[in-house]
C-alpha cells in the first residue's frame, strides 16, 4: 500500500521518503476550497509551484503527485505546469462525473496520470461511470468534503455505512487501483489508526494518506523529530498491515463490525455537541 505524505517542504519531503513514505504529495488546490472547509480545523496546505520544484529537486527518485484545482479555465495550463515541474501524476479535485475527468486526460495526452478525486454526492452516484473513463488508472475517494456535503459530522460514517464499500465495488469491477481517506497513527486516538487501515486492507486498498498526527504540522525535520517517531509510526503501520492481511475471515467481519459500531459512536457524540 502506497503511503501518501502531504508537503511543499523539500527537507521533510527527502526525510520521510528514506523513513518509509513511498509517495509525496504537493497540494495546490485552493479553489472554493476555503468556502468548503474553512470552518473546520482542517490544514490549508498553501503550497505553491515553487513548492513543486523544491520538492522534486529534494527528492529527485519519489513519486510526486500534485493536487490542482478542479477543472475549470486555467485546468489546461495546470496539467502543463505540473509535467514541466516534474510531477509523476496530477490529482483532479471534486470530480463529480466522467466529463470533467475525461477533459483533463485529453489535456494530459497520455503524458501524465490523471488520478480523480471523489468526493462529493454527485460523484458517489456517478462512481461507476468516473471507473469506466480510460486513461484513469487510479482513482481516489475524499471523505472530508462527502461528509460535509451529506451533512454528516464525522467523515468515517461513509465508510461505517457502507458507501466506500459500493464506490469500491464498482471501481474494481473496472480493474482500477483506489485509495480512500487518510490514516492516523496506529494507536491512541479515539478511532486508532489500526481500525480504519484494517478496513483499506479489508477493501484491498492501494494506497492512504498519512494524516495529520503523522507529521503535528511540523515545519523542520527537527520540529519533526521532536513531536513524532516517523520512522517508528511508520514501520507500526506496515506492522499491524501484514497481521491485518493474516486474519480470519471471521476476524475480519468482527473488526469490522467493532469499527463500524465506534464510528457510529463519535459521530452521535459530534452531533450531541453540534446540537448542545
Amino acid at each position: 500500500m502506497d503511503l501518501l505524505f502531504i508537503t511543499g517542504n523539500g527537507e521533510i519531503a527527502r526525510y520521510v521518503v528514506e523513513n518509509g513514505a513511498t509517495r509525496l504529495f504537493v497540494d495546490l488546490e485552493v479553489l472554493g476550497k476555503a468556502e468548503r472547509q474553512g470552518h473546520l480545523d482542517t490544514v490549508m496546505s498553501g503550497h505553491t509551484w515553487d513548492d513543486v520544484r523544491v520538492v522534486r529537486q529534494a527528492a529527485a527518485n519519489a513519486s510526486l503527485m500534485v493536487r490542482i484545482n478542479p477543472l475549470h479555465s486555467n485546468t489546461q495550463e495546470e496539467i502543463e505546469r505540473a509535467i514541466d515541474e516534474g510531477a509523476d501524476s496530477v490529482m483532479l479535485p471534486m470530480v463529480d462525473g466522467p466529463e470533467c475527468l475525461q477533459t483533463c486526460v485529453r489535456f494530459s495526452s497520455g503524458r501524465i496520470p490523471i488520478i480523480p478525486l471523489v468526493e462529493t454526492a454527485s460523484g458517489l452516484v456517478r462512481i461507476s461511470e468516473i471507473a469506466s473513463v480510460e486513461g484513469a488508472e487510479e482513482i481516489y475517494i475524499g471523505l472530508n468534503d462527502m461528509h460535509l456535503e451529506l451533512g454528516l459530522t464525522f467523515m468515517f460514517q461513509i465508510l461505517a455505512e457502507g458507501l466506500v464499500d459500493h464506490m469500491v465495488d464498482r471501481i474494481q469491477e473496472r480493474g482500477k487501483r483506489f485509495g480512500f481517506g487518510g490514516v492516523g497513527r496506529m494507536e491512541g486516538d479515539m478511532l486508532p489508526g489500526w481500525r480504519v487501515l484494517a478496513e483499506h486492507v479489508r477493501l484491498s486498498s492501494s494506497s492512504v494518506i498519512l494524516s495529520r498526527s503523522f507529521h503535528m504540522r511540523s515545519q523542520t525535520v527537527a520540529e519533526l523529530e521532536q513531536k513524532v517517531d516517523f520512522a517508528g509510526e511508520v514501520a507500526l503501520l506496515r506492522d499491524y498491515e501484514m497481521r491485518l492481511k493474516s486474519r480470519s475471515k471471521s476476524q475480519i467481519e468482527v473488526d469490522r463490525a467493532e469499527t463500524q459500531s465506534l464510528i457510529r459512536e463519535i459521530a452521535a457524540q459530534r452531533r450531541e455537541v453540534t446540537a448542545g
